[in-house]
């Protein structure tokens, strides 16, 4: 934590391995720290100075942000390339189309 008016270290406070990303949320209550080491978004309590919760959310999370904006979960969408032309398939479990080492 960053004492602004001095410009000085005013706490440190252990977020998790890597610590990467932060975003705060409006009220200023809570950060929301990646860690891609971790892979987890660790939810820091910005009075308590302390870590309230983790987030598992899969392999090396980077950036993060925060939008006050609710948007409705959508279903999913495949799509796939047309027979011949490469890459890969974007599909919830697809695969490598070219050959490669895909599932």
């Amino acid at each position: 934590m960053i004492d602004t008016e001095r410009f000085a270290v005013a706490a440190t406070v252990e977020t998790g391995k890597g610590a990467h990303g932060i975003v705060i949320d409006p009220s200023s209550r809570h950060a929301y720290v990646t860690n891609p080491y971790g892979d987890d978004v660790a939810v820091l309590d910005l009075q308590e100075l302390r870590v309230v919760a983790r987030v598992r959310v899969g392999d090396k999370p980077n950036g993060v942000s925060f939008s006050p904006v609710l948007v409705r979960q959508q279903p999913p969408v495949a799509i796939k390339a047309p027979e011949g032309v490469g890459g890969h398939d974007a599909s919830p479990g697809g695969g490598d189309t070219h050959g490669g080492n895909g599932p």
